[in-house]
């Protein structure tokens, strides 16, 4: 009965990992150490851009849009570390929109 209730119970060493269940190892993974070292550099950056903007933002609005992208993205990293969901599939362009709407949010100098 056990393996009719739990198919996945009994798999094996030998049984074929799609991805690595952590999204920046896997970007490693995918782009080499170059990808990954500019994945940081995005990833960093965009964080930057929006804690500067929440902090020191001239409109309230654009405040709390920051704080919010913010927090997105800091939940996108969080679930990151235990898969990697927003890599390679279908809703992956939601990190990238969540990026894109960072820089636009910040204002020009």
């Amino acid at each position: 009965m056990i393996p009719l209730l739990y198919p996945y119970f009994t798999v094996g060493f030998d049984t074929p990992i799609p991805h690595a269940h952590n999204l920046i190892l896997q970007v490693g993974v995918d782009l080499g150490l170059p990808g990954l070292m500019a994945y940081a550099t995005i990833l960093v950056l965009s964080l930057w851009v929006t804690a500067t903007t929440a902090a020191r933002g001239e409109r309230r609005f654009m405040r709390h849009l920051a704080a919010g992208l913010f927090g997105a993205q800091m939940a996108v990293l969080a679930h990151g570390v235990f898969d990697a969901v927003l890599w390679g599939t279908k809703p992956a362009f939601i990190g990238w929109w969540l990026l894109g709407l960072m820089v636009v949010i910040h204002p020009k100098e």
